[in-house]
């Protein structure tokens, strides 16, 4: 309000003034073309546009006062509100012990690859990444009972290759550290197939003959790692109509085996699971796919099949 009054006094001014200017003979009859005049004529000049800054000045005033004294509003830094970090779900030596027998030490890694698959759901919203599933050895322990084989060592997803240029976003920059306490996904980039014409790199770019740290992979297709050793594998099937290849390990499998995804507990986590455990689970441990290879026993691991390796944990 005060702006636009002080702009129509300014107007106002400039247009007394050029008047009072024209009737004491400041300009001729030319436009705009100076002539002389006399003293007393600017005197006039002079003592008119005081009167009428004055009057303007007085105007001011009024609605200064009329407005009342100006309010100062008390402003407060932005703080950014950190957000909280999410308490999953306690981890118990309960499915554990109920399907493999008592006594022997639970996998110990569970508590950061739970973390590592917690990373990997959000990172599938923001993606709009829908049709993912646990696979292999983690699909396995989630049928078994809900929770890791006890001497698996990673954890497994699998996606479709279509959807996979949705993950270029969230890749970490190199040079990395992966022993920063951070979770960092490293994705094969250069061609659809892992090995293929795919320039190895280490941890801080460089390309390498061979592998020299545990960035320094071909294969799978991507890796979110928490912690140099501690990893969830990616991995691509291809779409061929009535049935997905897995690449990775050369399988085929029909489509209903896998589509549609069913919402399915992993590492007390809600997840994605292929549609058929059965269908899944055979084409790649057999028909005894729920028969573990070793149970404990006395607290500690016994072989439970002929031929079984002995547990890495």
């Amino acid at each position: 309000m005060f702006r636009r009054a002080h702009l129509f006094l300014m107007f106002a001014t400039f247009g007394i003034c050029f008047l009072v200017a024209w009737r004491v003979g400041l300009f001729d009859r030319q436009p705009l073309r100076l002539v002389r005049t006399s003293t007393v004529s600017l005197q006039t000049l002079i003592r008119d546009v005081n009167k009428v800054l004055n009057e303007s000045i007085s105007v001011n005033q009024n609605l200064v006062k009329r407005a009342g004294p100006v309010k100062t509003v008390e402003t407060k830094p932005i703080t950014a509100t950190p957000v909280p970090e999410q308490t999953l779900p306690p981890l118990t030596a309960e499915p554990q012990d109920r399907f493999y027998g008592k006594g022997c030490r639970t996998n110990r890694y569970r508590e950061r690859l739970q973390k590592i698959l917690h990373e990997w759901e959000n990172i599938a919203k923001r993606r709009d990444i829908t049709q993912y599933f646990i696979c292999f050895g983690s699909f396995l322990g989630s049928v078994r009972n809900g929770d890791m084989v006890p001497y698996d060592s990673d954890m497994d997803v699998c996606m479709f290759r279509h959807d996979y240029h949705k993950l270029y976003p969230e890749e970490s920059q190199r040079p990395v550290n992966l022993n920063d306490g951070k979770i960092h996904m490293l994705l094969q980039r250069h061609s659809p197939h892992p090995r293929a014409n795919t320039p190895r790199k280490d941890c801080r770019g460089k390309i390498v003959r061979s592998v020299t740290d545990n960035c320094a992979i071909l294969d799978p297709h991507g890796r979110l790692y928490l912690g140099a050793l501690i990893y969830l594998d990616i991995f691509m099937l291809e779409d061929h109509g009535a049935s997905f290849w897995d690449e990775y390990r050369d399988r085929i499998h029909p489509r209903d085996s896998i589509l549609p995804v069913k919402p399915c507990k992993y590492l007390g986590l809600d997840t994605q699971c292929p549609n058929s455990a059965e269908m899944y689970l055979n084409v790649y441990y057999g028909k005894d796919y729920m028969k573990p290879h070793h149970l404990c026993r006395n607290g500690k691991w016994v072989q439970n099949m002929a031929g079984a390796r002995a547990p890495f944990i």
